[in-house]
């Protein structure tokens, strides 16, 4: 099983849908920080 990430948005060989379930999860934490970091730069430190 391999997962390709294109952006956001996992590509999965294999069919099993745990990875997806992982790739939206993973996508989904970089957005809240990225909205965090753009909405509150000195809440991480940037």
């Amino acid at each position: 099983v391999g997962v390709i990430f294109i952006g956001p948005i996992p590509i999965v060989f294999g069919g099993d849908r745990r990875w997806l379930v992982i790739g939206v999860a993973v996508a989904a934490v970089i957005a809240v920080v990225l909205l965090a970091a753009s909405m509150y730069p000195d809440l991480i430190g940037w």
